[in-house]
């Protein structure tokens, strides 16, 4: 795995945002070495790539072959108006299409971190059984 530079840099409803990371496109676990969370978004993968020549040219044929299979293992799903769609932004590779329209259109992101869900879970697991 090569380490790529990521940065979203936004202002958001009087919110600014500079978050950066740097890591692997496809992250693996570390016992099964199976992806855990991929991260791809063009648009927030910074423009220098910080590593040598050779491994630049092998990490780009490589990202090519993956965006071919992605491409050719992609499914449409068309939404219809009160449509919730919920996944794993992390897991879940998803865009969206251009489209045409006279009527207005809403598009709700939320997002939330597994930590406080998990927490979440276990509180309500271990009222459950307290309640027995």
């Amino acid at each position: 795995t090569v380490d790529v530079d990521f940065q979203f840099i936004k202002s958001r409803d009087g919110k600014d945002w500079f978050i950066c990371n740097r890591a692997p496109v496809i992250q693996e676990h570390p016992k099964t070495g199976l992806p855990t969370l991929c991260r791809f978004a063009a648009e927030v993968r910074c423009s220098t790539f910080n590593q040598p020549i050779d491994v630049v040219e092998s990490w780009y044929k490589a990202f090519r072959r993956y965006w071919q299979i992605l491409e050719e293992n992609s499914i449409l799903i068309k939404s219809e108006p009160g449509d919730i769609l919920v996944f794993n932004n992390g897991r879940v590779m998803h865009a969206r299409e251009a489209f045409n329209s006279t009527q207005a259109r809403e598009l709700e992101g939320v997002y939330a971190d597994w930590d406080y869900l998990l927490s979440a879970w276990r509180v309500a697991k271990v009222r459950l059984h307290q309640q027995g």
